[in-house]
């Protein structure tokens, strides 16, 4: 039986709202991603949703929108993707990584305090496998008295906030929760990713969720970052389309890095049907919980707590004694079987580059740790009870032949 680790999730729903945007003749940024900021803004309960063409782009979009730039820093996990630091890189910047958490996959408050500095511009929490940060604290620290006499604002958007800037990677979390809150409201500014393994996707892209605190306005924010995302255009293609004129303006330094209709659409179909996919990711989640819960020698992942509660984006497992080699040797034997398993993720001091640049994986050592002692299952609403169960049968084998168990 063969069980890939995360195929996208495209029904016949899906491929009628692709093709309806063929027929239509829009396939760049058009009705569609405009349809789908507005219900992303809804959805979220934020004041305006930015579609770009991915999560990477979004976040560097708003680093460079808050100024941060050359010698400035920003406080990072060093437990997350390469481009929660890339976005940092590509403006100049300096990604000042933090260790993890040593009993969780969590960003360590703790360790955030001990990196701020005068040159801290701003954080990035990530919300890894859709299991939101602890947002108030967070913002209890940049909220502090000691901690906000350190900033140095050096930008206009900085003298209007007063504070680091707290930008939430949530790549994995979009309809995750805080205290009741969805993720989009927790942070100043919220960028998802809609990649293709991701709950909801667009098959590459990203939102900006805009929930900055007053005196910014949101849609304002918005409007600007929009013309910057368009190449500078003062209008697209279906602006100039609705308004009857091909005249426009470049008003400002802009990037390419604005959606399709096309994989709005994609997107959209599955927002129709978030409630059902949503629902069966939950089901194998508790599914795989109640299988493995009684085998000692790993850690599983929370679903919900007091405050919390995931969406089911990933499935991780932590070897907690084992080495890294047996990790290893348990995604190559479940490769045999046909299921694949996965890593979230490679910390980042061990990729050649961030040493190349003097990080070094032995002042990381929780991250390093957690790393080489992750696994994750196969997760997606398309995985049948046949599936699962073979999945479980295997596992609870090869994990026993390692001596897990």
């Amino acid at each position: 039986m063969k069980i890939p680790f995360s195929p996208p999730f495209i029904n016949e729903s899906v491929i009628q709202e692709v093709v309806d945007s063929l027929s239509s003749g829009w396939i760049t940024t058009g009705p569609k991603v405009s349809r789908l900021e507005n219900r992303m803004a809804n959805w979220l309960g934020v004041d305006k949703a930015l579609c770009v063409n991915s999560a990477s782009a979004g976040m560097q979009l708003m680093l460079e929108w808050f100024g941060v730039g050359p010698g400035d820093e920003v406080i990072i996990p060093a437990y997350t993707y390469a481009s929660t630091a890339t976005a940092v890189l590509h403006c100049g910047a300096i990604p000042v990584m933090v260790d993890a958490d040593p009993n969780s996959f969590e960003l360590s408050i703790n360790n955030v305090e001990k990196a701020i500095g005068p040159k801290t511009k701003a954080i990035i929490p990530v919300d890894i496998g859709g299991w939101p940060c602890n947002y108030d604290a967070l913002f209890q620290l940049v909220n502090r008295e000691d901690v906000q006499k350190l900033f140095t604002p050096q930008h206009p958007h900085q003298e209007k906030l007063g504070r680091i800037l707290i930008m939430a990677d949530a790549a994995h979390s979009i309809g995750s929760k805080y205290k009741g809150r969805p993720v989009g409201t927790l942070a100043d500014l919220t960028v998802i990713s809609l990649h293709a393994v991701k709950n909801i996707t667009s098959a590459e892209g990203g939102v900006v969720l805009f929930h900055l605190p007053a005196p910014f306005q949101n849609e304002e924010e918005y409007r600007k970052n929009k013309i910057i995302s368009q190449n500078g255009h003062s209008k697209n293609v279906h602006e100039k389309a609705l308004n009857d004129g091909w005249r426009y303006d470049i008003v400002a330094l802009g990037k390419k890095i604005n959606m399709t209709d096309l994989g709005a659409a994609i997107a959209l179909a599955q927002l129709d049907q978030w409630e059902e996919m949503q629902a069966r990711r939950n089901e194998i989640f508790h599914q795989y919980a109640q299988a493995l819960k009684s085998i000692k020698g790993i850690r599983l992942p929370q679903f919900a707590d007091d405050l919390r509660q995931g969406n089911g984006h990933l499935f991780m497992i932590q070897l907690v004694d084992a080495s890294a080699e047996i990790r290893d040797q348990l995604i190559s034997e479940m490769k045999d079987l046909g299921i694949a398993l996965n890593v979230h993720f490679v910390s980042l001091p061990q990729f050649t580059y961030f040493q190349s640049i003097g990080v070094q994986p032995e002042n990381y050592p929780h991250a390093v740790q957690l790393s080489n002692s992750e696994v994750s299952l196969p997760i997606y609403p398309q995985l049948s009870d046949e599936q699962i169960q073979f999945l479980l049968k295997s596992l609870i084998f090869v994990l026993s032949k390692l001596g897990i168990g």
